[in-house]
């Protein structure tokens, strides 16, 4: 488990993360980039814009 990082709220909060409610982080694009991976393999049909994936991460309780 090497592989495996433990974030604190501080950490998560990072742009390379989670980000904030006013600068969504990255995370937000793996999504998006994962399901549209997923779409091109045609395992799901259509995949929501990055906005969904931005407005579906709650970084309020960070």
């Amino acid at each position: 488990m090497k592989e495996l990082i433990w974030l604190n709220s501080a950490e998560q909060k990072d742009p390379k993360y989670l980000g904030t409610p006013d600068k969504p982080g990255e995370f937000a694009k793996i999504l998006k980039n994962s399901a549209d991976f997923a779409v091109s393999q045609k395992k799901i049909t259509s995949a929501p814009d990055l906005s969904a994936y931005q407005q579906g991460i709650y970084a309020k309780a960070l």
